[in-house]
């Protein structure tokens, strides 16, 4: 027997009381979980919704955009799919989290203990595990389902494939257009937020849909580590730009993962020209740093991407989370530098975790960023770098801050009284406003 479907001419007045709850303040899992059990079209939600008094596309579409999206899952895609079909609710979506799933550690056939002893399924899967893992599934609001069915890559016994070349089995062309296709949907799509290792510490050696998935198989997997999964993740975020640009999608807010940046140069696996087109529209950019261990010795072969106002010419606010360094010697000699370009118009600079960025290239790129830039945020690791960023503003005249917000573990209580005066004196020339916070968890979400 099919489900009943929503008709035109029911209103919230006639089929429900006032007194029942707008579907705003549903528990994001309950809806989540209700929208993943719906199999053919997620228009039939709007039955499910249609008691609560503010059942407007609007509010369904706000809960779809705070769900991760698994781009090797089969089920997740569906999912997606489905919601781009409805154009009720598609026009409702304007933020989007991607992310990709990949093989972590004490896979079973794959791993033993320390004791050499192989671990297997029945062991593995134990009753208390699979409690959790559907309680995980059912709170995390993540779709993984049947990952290896979308992107089958199983190497047999003796292969001698590196992580890199497993990966690239990945079939990219397969999943990029599908993705494109998905995403020229969404009309109204302005943010795209790539998730990277979304899945917990504590999930990541029992991966239930890849275990799922290679029940009944009799063919040896290939144990990928944390460090491949990694490779996965730009592997995948390659195949949401490349989708981005092919779907004609203009992003004004880019959240990404990048294995490594200098100051103003970016490198990335995603050829310049795709990363451009991905970049021309977009105004907020957070920028992640991949591992960097995982794929230093890639970088040299690497070519990198400028922020110029070429490149970038909408650009206002850049957040960058990572080890900023200004210049790199590769294994053959050759210095990474940054190019004297005009940079794109930032208004907002945030820098977190910044290990040493206060080097000269450092400086230089704040000249070159001085005639726009109106706000400046550094969350400092080392404790003396603050002090060299705020004698450099006091001593630079080109640089006109509006705001410079600071933050560091020694930023509480009485310390600034405690400062000697010279450096009290340089704090008020660096710019009118100058805040000191200790850190905080939030930092990059607001």
């Amino acid at each position: 027997m099919s489900l009943p479907t929503a008709t035109s001419t029911a209103t919230p007045s006639t089929t429900a009381p006032a007194t029942l709850c707008p579907i705003s303040v549903l528990p994001h899992e309950l809806l989540t979980k209700v929208i993943s059990h719906i199999p053919l079209d997620i228009g039939d939600a709007r039955f499910v919704c249609r008691g609560f008094r503010d059942c407007a596309w609007s509010a369904l579409g706000a809960r779809i955009q705070n769900t991760i999206f698994d781009i090797r899952s089969v089920k997740s895609m569906e999912n997606f799919r489905n919601i781009a079909k409805s154009k009720d609710i598609a026009l409702h979506i304007t933020y989007l989290n991607l992310t990709t799933g990949f093989i972590a550690e004490n896979f079973p056939h794959e791993q033993f203990t320390k004791d050499n002893v192989q671990i297997l399924p029945e062991d593995y899967m134990t009753d208390d595990l699979i409690s959790r893992t559907l309680e995980y599934r059912t709170n995390k609001r993540c779709w993984f389902a049947d990952a290896w069915s979308w992107t089958p890559c199983m190497p047999y016994r003796g292969s001698e494939n590196t992580a890199e070349e497993y990966a690239t089995f990945i079939q990219i062309p397969l999943v990029t257009d599908f993705l494109a296709t998905v995403l020229s949907k969404f009309n109204n799509l302005r943010r795209v937020t790539y998730k990277e290792n979304s899945v917990p510490a504590d999930f990541q050696d029992v991966y239930r849909d890849v275990i799922k998935a290679a029940q009944g198989k009799g063919a040896q997997w290939r144990d990928l580590s944390s460090k491949n999964g990694s490779a996965l993740n730009i592997l995948g975020l390659d195949i949401v730009l490349r989708a981005l640009v092919k779907a004609n999608v203009a992003v004004k807010e880019l959240d990404i993962p990048i294995p490594m940046m200098y100051t103003d140069l970016i490198f990335t696996f995603t050829p310049p020209p795709v990363l451009q087109k991905v970049l021309a529209n977009v105004q907020f950019l957070r920028i992640e740093l991949a591992p960097k261990d995982d794929f230093i010795h890639h970088l040299k072969f690497l070519p990198g991407f400028m922020l110029t106002s070429d490149s970038a010419p909408k650009l206002k606010s850049l957040r960058y989370r990572g080890s900023l360094d200004g210049a790199l010697v590769t294994q053959d000699g050759v210095l990474v530098t940054q190019l004297l370009m005009e940079c794109p118009p930032i208004q907002d600079l945030h820098l977190y975790e910044c290990e040493v960025p206060l080097i000269s290239t450092f400086f230089s790129y704040m000249s070159k960023i001085s005639r726009t830039l109106r706000t400046l945020t550094v969350y400092f690791i080392t404790g003396s770098d603050w002090v060299h960023l705020i004698n450099f503003l006091a001593a630079s005249p080109d640089i006109s801050l509006e705001k410079l917000v600071l933050i560091h573990n020694d930023f509480k209580g009485s310390f600034f009284k405690e400062l000697p005066v010279q450096i009290r004196e340089a704090v008020f020339g660096a710019a009118p406003t100058v805040i000191f916070y200790p850190p905080s968890d939030t930092f990059m979400d607001n």
